[in-house]
């Protein structure tokens, strides 16, 4: 709800610039209901922002995916004495250099990665999925990172385990460790979206969901 935001700096996506229209319409419906709330609102595309000792970086905006047909986003660092946690928002991944490149400048210590979409293999070939491991692979070799959670599109496919051998392998060498959200919290993972076609019966949506 947007009343979360309450009286709180709040840094959104440019929603003029390295934009598609269907976002441009979300950004400007999201913005309308949220403006009552924030004590100010910042573009965070490219943004550098210092709150105390902690920094916040944003990178500028980068392809929504392997190519700006879905549009851009912006991936966000959050950094605080020697620890920095980075987000990749919804990069499908990282397999492009303008993702890798935000990534090994932001030297993690904690990754929180959305990909790779292998989920749906129409929409993203093996080939992006070999990108993106080996963009991870280079992070966990180029940077600080100790701990990558898998999340997002990685965990919509059933058995995304598959594609986890190589990473899993140069994670080990490094001492890096590799976890879902939920066991980074020290929960069985749980991955309702991977499991809908058993959860609500073969090919059906979820109560209230026609997608």
């Amino acid at each position: 709800a947007p009343s979360l935001y309450k009286g709180k700096a709040a840094f959104l996506k440019d929603g003029k610039f390295h934009i598609n229209r269907s976002q441009r319409e979300r950004a400007s419906a999201f913005v309308r209901a949220l403006k009552p709330y924030p004590r100010e609102i910042q573009v965070a595309d490219g943004n550098d922002v210092e709150f105390g000792s902690t920094e916040l970086t944003f990178s500028l905006a980068v392809p929504h995916g392997p190519t700006d047909e879905l549009g851009y986003v912006v991936m966000t660092r959050v950094a605080y004495g020697e620890e920095a946690f980075v987000h990749t928002s919804d990069v499908l991944g990282s397999p492009l250099k303008a993702h890798l490149s935000f990534l090994l400048d932001a030297d993690p210590t904690l990754l929180y990665v959305d990909g790779p979409m292998t989920h749906m293999p129409e929409a993203y070939s093996e080939e992006e999925t070999k990108k993106s491991v080996a963009n991870l692979i280079r992070i966990v070799r180029k940077t600080r990172v100790r701990t990558v959670l898998v999340d997002h599109h990685a965990l919509r496919d059933r058995n995304w385990r598959g594609w986890t051998g190589p990473l899993l392998a140069a994670a080990e060498e490094h001492e890096v460790r590799i976890l879902t959200a939920a066991e980074y919290i020290g929960q069985e993972t749980g991955p309702l979206e991977a499991n809908r076609d058993r959860l609500y019966g073969f090919g059906s949506a979820p109560p209230g969901r026609s997608d």
